[in-house]
């Protein structure tokens, strides 16, 4: 019911906020931004990371990938991503010779190119989040979901929710997250108001 669009912040988050933080000893990472030096707690989650970016060095929380232009490659990227394929899938031989099969001459990206195609691509849907959500979303509201994988890791998910003036209701995934914390209302509060941060 409805439409679903996916927003992540790939330039502080994810990948990207590894330009700020090094790993050290002890379950720690080293902020690594002159005059800092700030050292917080990592298990496998960014989120406390990325916090510390966007409250005390906004300069670069507004850091923006630079952008891919290569369409084909775009199509298999929304290709994987659809079918929750990991990004290597384009890589494998199988995945070449059906597009030989096709009389396609065509070389797919490598991973590392698909990952700046990611990071391009959520550029272009997380402005048209954020165009939609001021634009359409009058009374928005959002839901957490929290769950355990069957490896036994737990994820946080926050989806906001609103009915637009043509009664269409959509979904917005805004955050997907590995949650190592105690499931606490102050821990939980902590992310929502990170990921809101961003948008």
């Amino acid at each position: 019911v409805g439409s679903e669009m996916c927003i992540r912040d790939r330039s502080t988050q994810s990948t990207g906020v590894w330009n700020f933080f090094n790993k050290i000893e002890g379950g720690l990472v080293l902020c690594s931004i002159p005059n800092c030096g700030k050292k917080l707690k990592f298990s496998s989650s960014t989120t406390s990371m990325r916090a510390h970016i966007a409250r005390y060095h906004k300069e670069v929380a507004t850091t923006k990938p630079k952008v891919v232009d290569d369409e084909r490659g775009l199509g298999i990227l929304k290709y994987c991503i659809r079918r929750q394929l990991p990004l290597s899938h384009c890589s494998t031989d199988d995945f070449k010779q059906l597009l030989q099969l096709f009389g396609a001459t065509y070389s797919p990206p490598c991973p590392q190119t698909m990952n700046k195609l990611l990071d391009s691509y959520f550029e272009v849907a997380k402005t048209q989040v954020i165009a939609k959500l001021c634009n359409e979303a009058n009374y928005p509201f959002c839901t957490l979901d929290l769950w355990t994988s069957t490896s036994n890791n737990q994820y946080l998910g926050i989806t906001i929710h609103y009915i637009d003036d043509d009664f269409k209701a959509w979904n917005l995934a805004l955050e997907f997250v590995e949650m190592s914390q105690a499931h606490t209302a102050l821990n939980i509060k902590e992310i929502l108001t990170v990921s809101i941060k961003y948008l």
